[in-house]
C-alpha cells in the first residue's frame, strides 16, 4: 500500500507543477496585455518559456521519479494546467494585465512631470519662453534680422 501512496504523491506533485506553469505562463500573458508586445518579442518569449518550462519538468520528474517516466505524471501535469485554467485563470490574467497598465501609466506620468521640471529649470539647455539661453545674454529674441 504504500507504494500506492508514493506514486498518488507523484501524481499531485506533477498536477501542482502544471499549475505552477500555467500560473507563470498567465503572468506572461498579462505583461503581454499589458505593454502590447510586438509578434517578435511574442514569438522570442514563447520560444523561452518553452524551454524553460521542459527543463522545469525535466527537472522536477527527474527529481520525483528518479527520471522514470510514467503516463499518470503527465496526465497529473495537465489536469492541473486544466483545474488551474478554470479556477484562477482568469482572475490572475485580469489582475496581472490591470496591474501593468497601471504601472504603464504610473511611469508615464513621472516621465513627464520629470520632462517639465527640467524644462522649467533650464537645466540641459532646454529652449524656454521661445528664447534659449545665448540670446538671453546678449538681449537678441530668438532669430536674428539684419
Amino acid at each position: 500500500m504504500q507504494t500506492l501512496e508514493i506514486e498518488l504523491m507523484i501524481f499531485l506533485k506533477a498536477a501542482g507543477s502544471g499549475a505552477l506553469l500555467l500560473f507563470c505562463y498567465d503572468i506572461l500573458r498579462g505583461v503581454r496585455r499589458g505593454l502590447e508586445d510586438r509578434i517578435h518579442t511574442v514569438r522570442i518569449g514563447d520560444l523561452l518559456f518553452g524551454i524553460g518550462s521542459g527543463f522545469y519538468l525535466f527537472f522536477r520528474i527527474y527529481t520525483y521519479n528518479l527520471g522514470v517516466l510514467r503516463g499518470y505524471i503527465f496526465l497529473g501535469v495537465l489536469l492541473g494546467m486544466v483545474i488551474y485554467h478554470y479556477t484562477l485563470g482568469g482572475p490572475v490574467l485580469f489582475c496581472v494585465s490591470f496591474l501593468i497598465k497601471r504601472l504603464k501609466f504610473s511611469v508615464l506620468w513621472v516621465k513627464i512631470f520629470i520632462c517639465k521640471c527640467i524644462s522649467a529649470s533650464g537645466i540641459m539647455g532646454f529652449v524656454k519662453n521661445g528664447k534659449n539661453k545665448k540670446d538671453k545674454k546678449k538681449g537678441k529674441g530668438s532669430g536674428s534680422a539684419r
